[in-house]
């Protein structure tokens, strides 16, 4: 539940202030207490983002099924996945079907190999994913990180298109 919430507030911050927003349990009450009855321009939002989420979601859904979904269990990361394939699809409307299984087997590789690297502690061999699991484990609901970590999986998906790999491999 925790991380639904998380998308939408996230969802709705970036449409409307073009940012991330931090994702702490005071957050989001105020969040859902603001958009418990909107009005104007903020209702014309909440139906804008409301239809967009679930357009994003059914992407996701399309991307990586039952399956491929289970792999991926931590929330930040989970988050972070949504917001991005949010930014590439265009707001839910347009991720094109040829690019899904890349996108899937990015997402799942970059996760495996992030576990991978955390299992080795001190042995750490890839520089990137150590940094990459920081932003991921450290104050992973504040705005600051999530941005961090947006950044980090586009510059990682860039890396990962042409080079079939995840960086620092």
């Amino acid at each position: 539940m925790r991380s639904g919430a998380q998308v939408t507030i996230n969802s709705f911050t970036r449409e409307k202030l073009k940012t991330f927003a931090r994702t702490r349990y005071e957050d989001l009450e105020n969040f859902f207490n603001e958009y418990a009855d909107p009005q104007g321009k903020d209702l014309q939002l909440f139906t804008r983002v409301s239809k967009k989420i679930p357009d994003v979601m059914d992407q996701l859904w399309d991307c990586f099924g039952a399956t491929n979904s289970k792999a991926l269990t931590n929330r930040s990361y989970i988050l972070s996945v949504y917001l991005f394939m949010e930014e590439l699809s265009g707001g839910g409307t347009s991720f094109p079907k040829k690019q899904q299984k890349p996108f899937m087997e990015f997402v799942l590789k970059l996760w495996r190999r992030l576990k991978d690297e955390m299992r080795q502690g001190m042995d750490r061999s890839n520089r990137e994913l150590y940094s990459f699991e920081t932003l991921v484990s450290s104050a992973p609901g504040e705005a600051y990180q999530i941005e961090r970590r947006h950044a980090k999986l586009v510059e990682y998906y860039s890396y990962f298109q042409q080079h079939g790999k995840i960086k620092g491999d």
